[in-house]
């Protein structure tokens, strides 16, 4: 499965090294983009399987999991951008942003060519040494889909499926 992570700050970093730390992805199935390149050359100094690209849309188009992780501030332009990646049912669209509701995600997605399964994901910064209690909700998602995203942070730490209304506010 190859997954692109849309931020290389704190929480975007923790996750793209919990990946590679987990030695199960091959180079190239690991992307992470950023506007900062300094951030991204911290992450392939550390390993070297981690894609980086300062291009957003690139990141996310041969993606099967994009995971947004932006400040919320951003997160709608940032999404909007990449709407042109979600071009078939089997796409998913994975959450870190902060206190962003399905309702909300739905909204900025509406516009793309298929509707992705859409996640939201609350990790912790120890997900990069595999030690993370990862919260996850899904909408519009198969079962095959909630267990790839439920394996995924199940390798980082020990991840628990909740409905959206355990995540906070909603």
């Amino acid at each position: 499965m190859k997954i692109a992570i849309i931020g290389a700050g704190n929480m975007g970093g923790a996750i793209a090294c919990g990946l590679a730390a987990s030695e199960e992805y091959k180079a190239g199935e690991i992307v992470c983009s950023n506007p900062s390149c300094g951030k991204l050359e911290a992450l392939k100094s550390r390993y070297e399987v981690i894609a980086t690209t300062t291009d957003n849309i690139s990141a996310a188009e041969d993606a099967d999991m994009v995971i947004v992780a932006v400040k919320p501030w951003i997160a709608e332009g940032v999404v909007k951008q990449i709407l042109g990646a979600f071009n078939s049912p089997q796409k998913m669209l994975v959450s870190v942003v902060a206190d962003t509701s399905f309702a909300t995600l739905r909204d900025w997605v509406s516009q793309s060519e298929c509707q992705p399964a859409i996640f939201r994901v609350i990790p912790n910064t120890a997900i990069s040494v595999g030690e993370s209690m990862t919260f996850v909700s899904a909408d519009g998602a198969t079962q095959e889909q909630i267990d790839a995203v439920m394996g995924i942070f199940n390798k980082m730490g020990e991840a628990m499926l909740v409905d959206e209304k355990m995540l906070g506010r909603s």
